[in-house]
């Protein structure tokens, strides 16, 4: 019976810990938009994330945000990824 329990646990366990990564890391991102360390910004994540992430943008970082790109690059090797960023970049 306690085997029957696992999944639904670990799935908790992730969701809690992609929560935090998505607050830590815009938390990151707020702070250094507001120490204006950069002009522009792209930010790419899978939509989750991405939605867990724009409830907590500061303005500082919206005033700097070119794009955002609903998509999981975790697995891609650089080079895609930064075709893909090019990519994007010429669409828009």
């Amino acid at each position: 019976m306690a085997n029957s329990a696992a999944p639904w646990a670990a799935r908790n366990w992730h969701e809690l810990e992609q929560a935090e990564f998505a607050r830590t890391l815009t938390d990151r991102l707020n702070r250094l938009a507001l120490e204006d360390r950069f002009d522009a910004i792209v930010i790419a994540a899978d939509p989750e994330t991405l939605g867990q992430m724009r409830e907590s943008y500061h303005d500082g970082l919206l005033e700097r945000l070119v794009a955002e790109i609903d998509k999981n690059y975790t697995h891609a090797p650089i080079p895609e990824i930064e075709r893909r960023l090019r990519d994007h970049a010429v669409k828009a």
